[in-house]
């Protein structure tokens, strides 16, 4: 499986692309994983009629990939709690795609991440779909 961590969904495409093209290349799936800030009802509901939430939607279903969408304050959590639930369950997580440096950078998520999935390759993706690997030392020390 791959997996692609979306933080801004109005610059996934690129990503999901990638993501899809290296799933096909193992022959395996793409998963999509992004989150929504928790609130009340009308604050989710603006979040997930955004346009950038339609247009993430409309791509995932365009290119049949599974779109996984949590609600929470911090995206490590429910993003790293669903890949423990996958690898219990014997799942094989070939890559996990984040963007380039931007909202997960900032919010720690790449080294919080790493350090709870040491094992797992990660891979930087620029806006022109470029895959460069994270260099893990960085973030173990």
């Amino acid at each position: 499986m791959v997996i692609s961590c979306i933080a801004d969904p109005q610059r996934a495409e690129t990503r999901i692309r990638t993501g899809l093209s290296l799933a096909e290349s193992l022959d395996t799936d793409l998963v999509v994983l992004t989150s929504v800030r928790p609130g009340d009802a009308r604050s989710i509901a603006r979040q997930l009629s955004s346009a950038a939430i339609d247009s993430l939607l409309d791509i995932c279903r365009e290119l049949r990939v599974e779109l996984q969408l949590f609600c929470s304050d911090d995206q490590l959590e429910p993003i790293s709690g669903w890949v423990d639930e996958q690898l219990a369950a014997g799942e094989t997580i070939d890559a996990v795609l984040i963007g380039e440096p931007g909202i997960f950078m900032k919010s720690g998520f790449l080294d919080r991440f790493q350090r709870r999935h040491p094992e797992l390759p990660v891979y930087q993706v620029d806006d022109s779909g470029i895959m460069k690997p994270v260099q893990q030392e960085r973030f173990l020390a």
